[in-house]
């Protein structure tokens, strides 16, 4: 090789090695040679499912005040809590676009787990259970959503209606004791026990309004049937069958049932020996007679009801 051709070579040499220092690889250090991580990042939002199934309907509004929990790959867990953001900067908040919103940034490449904290009273409809782990390369931007359902209820009393008019009126009290069934959209049934309770705290328990209560929580929305189990010797005045309710998410349905309890006529039929309309001491009483009861027509008799 000519000396001009080694001074050429060397030159060439001598370029790469500038070439690949400034561009930030050495060529002395093989592992420098892989490409730098960009971090990126994992966002959401956490809607209310109005319907319960699952998936985000128009109109789903986004939910605010949630914790969502990020465990990164090390371990560490990081926390946001779900908020509004004027995304389009018109002012105003979209609950459907800029609410309920989380945004976990400069997260390097990795397995990750993203959770929220439940809450009482919501069901979680989307994901089925955790998140769980999601991978996340250089430079990715991960979109996640959660789905709950806000849990109503039904409640209600059950009232003597002691003039059998179907109506509550002034001083009918509750009654406890008696069993009210629900049947839920799925068929499944389950039952409570009407009962007092002091809801004013008061040490007392007013029969009027704190007797003859139930309340059955919890439930998803949809429809539902509400019935009573019926005693001897009582006749129902409200409702003339059941109860058919729908109940939407979140909400507090009230229904009520009322029965009257009946009552008897009893007596005895004697031989007045002398006439004189007046039981004396040995008019036997008389067999095989009938006592026609006509209701409405009623005849005052003096004295006092048999204890």
């Amino acid at each position: 090789m000519g000396w001009r051709s080694f001074i050429l070579a060397a030159i060439a040499v001598t370029l790469a090695v500038v070439s690949l220092t400034t561009s930030g690889v050495s060529a002395s250090d093989p592992d420098s040679l892989v490409e730098s991580s960009v971090p990126g990042s994992i966002h959401g939002q956490k809607f209310n499912d109005l319907d319960a199934d699952g998936v985000r309907d128009a109109g789903e509004p986004g939910l605010n005040g949630w914790t969502i929990e990020l465990t990164h790959p090390d371990g560490t867990v990081t926390s946001l809590v779900t908020h509004s953001m004027d995304l389009d900067g018109d002012g105003a908040i979209d609950p459907i676009t800029e609410q309920g919103l989380f945004w976990f940034t400069d997260l390097p490449p990795g397995t990750y787990d993203v959770s929220e904290v439940q809450q009482a009273g919501w069901l979680k409809t989307l994901p089925s259970g955790s998140l769980g782990t999601v991978f996340l390369s250089s430079g990715q931007i991960l979109e996640v959503k959660f789905g709950n359902h806000e849990l109503g209820s039904l409640r209600g009393q059950k009232f003597n209606d002691l003039d059998a008019d179907g109506v509550r009126d002034a001083g009918e009290p509750g009654l406890d004791g008696w069993t009210i069934e629900l049947t839920y959209p799925d068929g499944t049934i389950t039952s409570q026990v009407t009962h007092s309770s002091d809801l004013n705290g008061d040490g007392v328990i007013d029969p009027v309004t704190e007797q003859g209560l139930f309340w059955f929580m919890d439930l998803p929305s949809g429809t539902y049937d509400v019935s009573e189990v019926q005693q001897a010797g009582w006749l129902k005045t409200l409702p003339s069958g059941e109860w058919t309710v729908f109940l939407s998410s979140g909400q507090i349905l009230e229904v009520t049932f009322a029965n009257h309890e009946l009552g008897s006529i009893h007596g005895q039929k004697w031989h007045d020996l002398d006439a004189d309309g007046v039981r004396d001491a040995g008019e036997p009483g008389l067999d095989g007679w009938h006592r026609t009861h006509t209701p409405g027509r009623h005849r005052h008799l003096a004295g006092h009801p048999l204890q």
